[in-house]
């Protein structure tokens, strides 16, 4: 299969992809790399061992919205997991 992105868009995305500390983003942007050059999903399966619905969201979100909402942090921590009786009966 022939590449899905230029190669512009490839070279963007490793540029990209040398800039990140975090793994996980990094491997979002390892993904569209591979993706991009017209690798087959089982392969990108094999080498970076994720599902096909991992390669899936990260190529549909790319397409849709871009590079920023591959990056965008969703994660929403809280701190009081605990009931206040919880806590209670914990001390």
């Amino acid at each position: 299969m022939g590449k899905r992105l230029s190669d512009k868009e490839i070279q963007n995305l490793i540029y990209i992809h040398k800039s990140l500390k975090n793994k996980r983003d990094a491997d979002k942007v390892k993904c569209l790399v591979l993706w991009g050059k017209g690798w087959e999903w089982e392969r990108i399966q094999e080498a970076l061992l994720v599902s096909e619905r991992y390669i899936s969201d990260v190529t549909s979100k790319y397409k849709e919205k871009g590079i920023e909402e591959i990056l965008k942090n969703n994660f929403k921590g809280h701190n009081n997991k605990m009931t206040k009786e919880q806590e209670t009966e914990f001390l």
